[in-house]
């Protein structure tokens, strides 16, 4: 299942390492998204089948987000940042109570670039 969404968020970064050379920071996030598509699929039981319906979705989701990284080229023109992530969103994705509970969640690698 895919899910897809557009989100406003607000970051916070502090830098954990007072080393130039290669500076450590940690981050956190807090972030409003809207889902504009999903092509997950519904069980039903009953039936034995599966079927798509997005009215069954929370539209609007609180996303919270935490990662590590590491500052590459901190001296240079164009630092770069790298570091794994982790996104949660506490809020439960169907709308439609008596659904079962589902929060998403995923884990990857950051990459930012910065243009000073």
């Amino acid at each position: 299942s895919r899910y897809h969404f557009v989100e406003l968020p607000l970051n916070l970064q502090f830098r954990l390492t007072k080393e130039n050379k290669l500076p450590v920071y940690i981050n956190g996030s807090l972030s409003l998204g809207y889902m504009v598509g999903t092509n997950a699929l519904h069980y039903d039981g009953s039936y034995g089948l599966y079927y798509a319906d997005d009215k069954l979705f929370r539209k609007w989701q609180v996303g919270l987000s935490t990662g590590l990284s590491v500052r590459l080229f901190s001296s240079s023109k164009h630092p770069m940042e790298f570091g794994p992530q982790l996104h949660f969103k506490p809020s439960n994705n169907f709308s439609v109570n008596g659904v079962s509970t589902e929060h998403l969640f995923n884990a990857g690698l950051s990459l930012k670039w910065y243009l000073k």
